[in-house]
């Protein structure tokens, strides 16, 4: 084709559109791929959001496996969440508050065992955060168990705190928590494939009473 100044005009005007589309689709491709971006980001972020939950206007919230909590007691950890042992009774514990379980020592005695029985024991004393001198004992009624003849004997009638874990026989089937005088007894099941968290979830129980979560 002849070169003519019409035929050089028309072939200057193709490529300027040419390369007004291609800035066009880039700048779109962009913004598509932006808002993309930003929209994968907000859901990681989501995603890797410590679970919460709302138990009657008591916020939960989930760090490391943990329920941490606040309520006007002071601020306390559970394993469990109120909902799941709520139905565990709590006999005599109308007065039970963290307020009512501190010493002027800070010391509180632990009848505890059993595995279950000390993972129990560290739930509750960690959680209500009372305690800097936690010592092992046993009630005067256990004097003659092996486990007790070098440990304290305590009874329920003075005027130190004792906690006492105790996993019950499986037929027995009883998971309670019963405050009496400046004891407390935290009771469950054996550890089994089906029960195997009865105690701490007795403590839970006691945990969410001292704060005032359940009452």
């Amino acid at each position: 084709m002849a070169y003519t100044p019409q035929a050089e005009r028309e072939r200057q005007e193709r490529k300027s559109r040419m390369v007004t589309i291609s800035v066009a689709v880039f700048i779109i491709l962009t913004l598509v791929f932006s808002t993309l971006g930003f929209f994968y980001s907000g859901q990681d972020v989501d995603e890797n959001k410590n679970p919460e939950y709302d138990y009657n206007g008591i916020k939960f919230v989930q760090v490391n496996g943990i329920w941490t909590f606040s309520t006007p007691q002071g601020q306390g950890t559970a394993t469990f969440l109120p909902t799941l042992v709520k139905d565990i009774k709590c006999v005599n514990c109308e007065k039970l508050t963290r307020d009512s379980l501190r010493t002027e020592n800070s010391k509180v005695y632990v009848v505890a065992f059993t595995q279950q029985e000390n993972q129990a024991a560290s739930e509750l004393t960690s959680s209500i955060q009372l305690y800097t001198n936690i010592q092992r004992a046993c009630l005067q009624e256990q004097e003659n168990d092996p486990e007790c003849l070098d440990l304290p004997l305590k009874s329920c009638k003075g005027n130190e705190k004792i906690f006492i874990f105790k996993e019950e026989e499986e037929e027995k089937n009883e998971t309670l928590v019963i405050k009496q005088e400046n004891c407390l007894f935290i009771k469950g099941n054996k550890g089994n494939k089906e029960k195997s968290d009865d105690l701490i979830k007795a403590a839970d129980r006691a945990i969410y009473q001292i704060y005032g979560v359940l009452k």
